[in-house]
């Protein structure tokens, strides 16, 4: 099975009302087949949000992707536009650390 990986970059009314509606969407996604999520802001625009998604494979990504659930969720918790969204294979990870140490949020 070859995982896929979603970058999703919009703009968000306010982070904290959009953030509260995501994290209540967190079972869906994983239901529909979202196995890890990554969240970043823009260092001097916090309501600028870039996300990237591990799914199980393309078809279930782009069946949540296009479902009237996710648009409907996504207007409800403000996202201004429509979203930039890129589907990404992996080509590699190395880890440049010392001693090979593990970083908890780099995963």
């Amino acid at each position: 099975m070859l995982m896929i990986y979603v970058y999703v970059k919009h703009t968000v009314a306010n982070f904290a009302n959009w953030r509260e509606i995501y994290d209540g969407h967190r079972e869906t996604r994983r239901r529909k087949g979202c196995l890890n999520e990554r969240l970043f802001q823009k260092f001097d625009d916090e309501n600028e949000v870039t996300l990237l998604f591990t799914w199980r494979d393309e078809q279930s990504a782009r069946e949540f992707l296009s479902s009237q659930d996710l648009k409907d969720t996504m207007q409800k918790a403000g996202v201004m536009q429509k979203p930039e969204i890129k589907f990404l294979n992996l080509v590699e990870t190395v880890n440049l650390s010392a001693n090979n140490e593990q970083y908890p949020n780099l995963g």
